[in-house]
C-alpha cells in the first residue's frame, strides 16, 4: 500500500518538473526569476500532492465500505524543503456518524496520521 502512495504522488510531480523545465528555459538567467520559478514549483509540487493525497485517501476508505464527502491533506515544507502532511481532515455526513472509528483506524493505518473528523450538516461542521 505505501508504495502505490508514493507511485501516485511521483508521476504528477514528474509531470510537474518536466512542466516547469520547458517554461524556465525561455527565462533570462536571473535570481528574481530563478526564485519566483522555485516558488512556483513548490506550490505546484504541493498542490499535486495535496490532490493525490486526498484522492487516494477516499478510495482507500471506499475500499474498506466507508463513503465521505470529502477529504482534506494539508501539507507544510519543512526548512530542508522536505513535504510533510501536517493535518488531515475528513468531512462525512452526519448519516455515516457510525464509521468514524473505521475512518480513524483506516487513515492511521495508510497515513501515519490520526485525522480530524467532521460531520456535517446543512453546510455547517462540528467535531
Amino acid at each position: 500500500m505505501g508504495a502505490f502512495l508514493v507511485v501516485c504522488m511521483v508521476v504528477p510531480i514528474k509531470n510537474a518538473v518536466q512542466g516547469l523545465s520547458s517554461i524556465t528555459g525561455d527565462l533570462p538567467d536571473n535570481r528574481e526569476y530563478s526564485s519566483t520559478v522555485d516558488e512556483a514549483y513548490q506550490a505546484q509540487v504541493l498542490s499535486v500532492t495535496r490532490s493525490n493525497l486526498e484522492a487516494t485517501l477516499s478510495d482507500i476508505l471506499k475500499q474498506n465500505g466507508v463513503i465521505i464527502d470529502r477529504a482534506e491533506v494539508v501539507l507544510a515544507l519543512t526548512d530542508e524543503n522536505r513535504v510533510i502532511i501536517s493535518n488531515i481532515r475528513i468531512y462525512i455526513n452526519k448519516e455515516n456518524a457510525g464509521d468514524i472509528e473505521q475512518i480513524k483506524q483506516v487513515t492511521e493505518e495508510n497515513f501515519s496520521f490520526t485525522p480530524q473528523i467532521i460531520t456535517e450538516q446543512n453546510n455547517e461542521g462540528t467535531t
